[in-house]
């Protein structure tokens, strides 16, 4: 059964901001197609389940969703891994902007293989990310395809992930103690001035 792109691009859209927003209780700021250029949202890295605190952490966004004999290749030769086959051209016009972005850039691939379209409640939907920054995302045998571990299904456990990911940010570094002899300072006169 050939499903139309748009309703896969949806699907795919839904899913991750389903998972981000409401598994792993962090932000999700989606940009409109005009505006997406290379990115199709971005994540707020947020701390804690009920008591959340944003970390100042941002991962941007490339989602892509959809079935064997699309964009999901299975190869043999890389039987760890999924291939998104996006096309060569795709990849080289996009990944320049996925590197040029401060804050890390992701892949998350949607595999549609088991979504029974015809009952959509029953969302059987797996997630996968990869780091686009990272040369080993590219296949080298195969230029048309970024190469997703299957390591990384989205799942509780890719939060701490994502933070990793992040790394320290301003308002989660802790100062080390300080240990100041008395000799080290200046003396203090509370009421009156020393000469």
């Amino acid at each position: 059964m050939r499903i139309d792109n748009r309703i896969l691009d949806n699907l795919g859209v839904q899913t991750v901001t389903g998972f981000i927003e409401n598994r792993i209780f962090c932000g999700w700021q989606d940009y409109f197609a005009k505006n997406d250029n290379a990115f199709d949202g971005m994540i707020i890295m947020r701390k804690g389940r009920s008591n959340v605190i944003e970390t100042g952490g941002v991962i941007f966004v490339q989602i892509k969703c959809g079935k064997t004999g699309g964009y999901k290749v299975l190869r043999n030769i890389d039987p760890d891994h999924i291939g998104v086959k996006v096309g060569s051209d795709y990849i080289e016009s996009h990944r320049e902007r996925w590197n040029k972005v401060e804050s890390p850039s992701i892949l998350i691939f949607i595999d549609a293989d088991n979504y029974n379209f015809d009952n959509p409640d029953n969302k059987a939907l797996d997630g996968y990310w990869v780091d686009l920054k990272d040369n080993a995302a590219y296949c080298q045998s195969n230029r048309n395809l970024i190469r997703v571990p299957k390591k990384n299904k989205l799942n509780l456990h890719t939060k701490s992930e994502f933070h990793k990911l992040c790394g320290d940010k301003v308002n989660e570094y802790k100062l080390d103690k300080l240990f100041i002899k008395n000799d080290d300072c200046l003396p203090i006169a509370l009421g009156r001035v020393l000469i």
